[in-house]
């Protein structure tokens, strides 16, 4: 499984050495390597081994030294810190693997050893029948297969012509299961699972095709033939198979929401999945040899994410949909990590770098080159509550990255986005305590640009609480009439408010305070306007009626505002009453009957609406006062027409006298004469004309008379 075609690895090389020069990751700063050591060989395999009582977690890696005179390997295993704790000489190493349990299997060519959590050798098995055997390959796992609290150990070996076969041996190292297959047919992977949930699990298998080349009696890995895959049960029977195009590299299974199990088979090329019945249910494919595989839900919306290491890296969705590609060479490991434990995953993958991925596929860290890294594995080591990523290269080291600053940071971010989530809704204490959680986060990794955005919306959060609080006091007690309080508290909200240049909250506060101020002046007004009433005092009951009229409507009150309105209108009533008598009698000053009897009418009406008994001696004295108008008006008038009529009688009188004269004197005939002289003596004058020597000589009378006696003498 860990050899690698030369074309495949050549191309790796180049790409990421094309990649590594404008990659920027964003929390590059936010991991950091706490140990490392060099083994002295490649290292191919890495295991953090969780705590079982007494024994704490440890890494163990192998280490596999190439020299001239052939392979030889040593399994290690280190403390939390780093400490080397016990270290296993393995021998002619091709294979090993530690299952999560701490047991290590370890395939040295013509024999298996199987080593317990603490380094101590359980058993050692022969791997062939006979010394003149060669062994071309060995692939191993171990796991508890039954569920006994012990692990079960696997091994399969490349005899060549002699055959493959697949040994299961249980934990005392007696034989419980075996498979043999064609001699071209080699287990290059082994998995097992309990694919029908009994609690035991059954074995799978994904074959590799061994050339075999009978001039040098050795064989190749043909990794481009046909396989098989194919599923066990622990005796070794097969329970079905399927024949694959080219040679089968990783196997996982994974479970989906339900728990129903996917069994994910990994080759050249492709990418296939299968029901537990051996159905195939989905294929995609990628480029080059499918190295490893893990499973977890990315996007944390319950589907199955699958992630792909091979020519690059995959991400698939349960269905064989690509989501993303990220080119990094040649991706030899990979694992789905909640490092926050957010439910926001990330993916590392190993090739020449190890890096570390969000959801998306956007890089968050890369290690320096280190020539091909082998195995990734990623836990909790010691007392740590953070995970640490542990792995191991080709260039002999073990290494041992820590999350921690990450892992507080992605916490950071998450609390700060759960603080700005509450935000938005209002819930603004809420808001300030997962701020204050993201604040303290970003502090301890020294990230300043967060702390100060944490800081902001503690800060925004802390005032609208506080505005809030103010507000709700103030409407508590406005409910309770109690107003000046609530006057004081909407004072409160408003100056943090104002803080906040929220207008639309200082507004809507605002009006509870002018409603405040105006509830008690209104009631007051409206007590006051009573009293006036009560005391006759008409145009102080209107006008404070009027205020309280005014504030009642503004505060939608409208039983309120109509007892205000009732004053009003009566109290105008009055007022118009008063008024008309008024007019009344100023117009009885000037002795105007007509206008002071209108005006009294009008009283009358008011008078007879109001059907005030108070009112009436006012009525009867100016009403007294225009009936006494009225009768001296009628004096002048009666006596001013006597007064005509006797003038009328004079004259008459006058006219009659002149008569009698005239007709003493002749009458009309002689006044006929009289005016037949007067007309002859002007034509006379007439003739005559101006300048003559008559001229108007005959119209001179005598020295000392007029023209009349002139007149008259002739």
């Amino acid at each position: 499984m860990y050899r690698i075609l030369a074309a495949f690895l050549a191309v790796s090389l180049l790409a990421c050495a094309a990649m590594a020069a404008g990659t920027t990751a964003a929390y590059q700063n936010s991991f950091e390597q706490v140990w490392g050591t060099n083994l002295g060989g490649e290292v191919r395999s890495v295991r953090i081994v969780e705590a079982h009582g007494d024994t704490p977690s440890e890494v163990v890696a192998d280490s596999i030294y190439l020299a001239s005179y052939g392979r030889s390997g040593t399994i290690f295993a280190f403390s939390p810190g780093g400490q080397k704790l016990w270290e296993y000489r393995a021998g002619l190493l091709y294979a090993s693997y530690t299952s999560p349990d701490g047991y290590t299997v370890s395939g040295a060519g013509p024999y298996v050893d199987f080593i317990s959590p603490n380094g101590q050798n359980l058993w050692k098995r022969a791997t062939r029948n006979s010394p003149v055997e060669t062994i071309f390959d060995q692939s191993v796992y171990a796991a508890d297969v039954n569920h006994d609290g012990k692990d079960e150990a696997f091994i399969g070996t490349n005899l060549g012509t002699h055959g493959n076969e697949l040994s299961i041996r249980g934990n005392s190292g007696d034989e419980i299961g075996n498979a043999v297959f064609k001699s071209i047919d080699f287990p290059n992977v082994i998995y097992s699972a309990d694919l029908k949930g009994t609690g035991r699990q059954d074995v799978m298998i994904g074959t590799l095709m061994y050339t075999p080349n009978t001039v040098s009696s050795t064989q190749a890995p043909a990794y481009s033939k046909p396989s098989s895959f194919k599923v066990l049960d622990l005796t070794g029977a097969l329970l079905w198979s399927d024949p694959q195009e080219t040679a089968v590299t990783a196997i996982k299974v994974c479970y989906a929401g339900d728990g129903t199990p996917e069994i994910l088979v990994g080759s050249l090329g492709k990418m296939v999945a299968y029901t537990q019945s051996g159905k195939r249910s989905w294929f995609a494919n990628v480029d080059g040899p499918v190295n490893a595989i893990d499973c977890g839900n990315l996007e944390g919306n319950g589907s199955l994410d699958i992630a792909v290491g091979a020519g690059k890296l995959y991400l698939l969705r349960d269905g064989g949909k690509e989501l993303w590609t990220y080119s990094s060479g040649q991706i030899n490991a990979v694992k789905i990590v909640d490092f926050g434990k957010t439910g926001k995953l990330q993916v590392v993958a190993a090739s020449n770098s190890l890096r570390v991925l969000d959801s998306k596929g956007a890089l968050v860290y890369k290690t320096d080159n280190y020539g091909i890294i082998n195995s990734v594995d990623v836990g909790l080591i010691g007392e740590d509550i953070y995970p640490s990523i542990v792995f191991g290269s080709a260039d002999h080291n073990l290494r041992v990255i820590s999350a921690k600053k990450y892992c507080q940071e992605m916490a950071a971010d998450d609390y700060l986005a759960q603080a700005d989530k509450a935000y938005s809704v209002n819930d603004y204490n809420l808001s300030a305590y997962y701020a204050q959680n993201a604040a303290e986060l970003y502090a301890l990794v020294g990230k300043d640009s967060g702390k100060m955005r944490a800081q902001g919306l503690i800060d925004k959060s802390t005032r609208y609480s506080d505005g809030d609080r103010y507000y709700n006091l103030s409407l508590y007690y406005f409910n309770l009439n109690d107003f000046d309080d609530a006057i004081a508290n909407a004072d409160k909200a408003i100056a943090e408010y104002s803080k906040l240049s929220d207008l639309h909250k200082v507004a809507d506060v605002q009006e509870i305070k002018t409603k405040a101020s105006i509830v008690p002046n209104s009631a007051a007004n409206l007590n006051l306007s009573k009293q006036a009433f009560a005391q006759r005092n008409f145009a102080n009951a209107s006008d404070l009626a009027q205020k309280a009229k005014a504030g009642f409507v503004y505060l939608n009150d409208p039983a309120k505002a109509g007892e205000a309105d009732a004053i009003i209108n009566k109290s105008n009533t009055y007022l118009e009453f008063f008024t008309q008598v008024d007019m009344a009698y100023n117009y009885t000053r000037y002795d105007n009957h007509d206008n002071a009897t209108y005006h009294l009418n009008l009283a009358k009406r008011r008078y007879d609406e109001l059907n005030d008994s108070l009112l009436a001696p006012v009525l009867e004295n100016v009403s007294s006062t225009v009936n006494t108008v009225k009768r001296n008006e009628d004096v002048i008038v009666w006596g001013s027409i006597g007064v005509v009529a006797f003038i009328l009688l004079l004259i008459l009188a006058l006219i009659g006298l002149v008569a009698f004269y005239f007709f003493q004197k002749g009458g009309f005939a002689k006044l006929f004469e009289v005016l037949g002289e007067y007309a002859g003596w002007m034509g006379e004058s007439m003739r005559m004309r101006p300048g003559s020597k008559e001229g108007l000589k005959g119209l001179r009378g005598r020295e000392g008379e007029s023209i009349g006696d002139s007149f008259k003498r002739r």
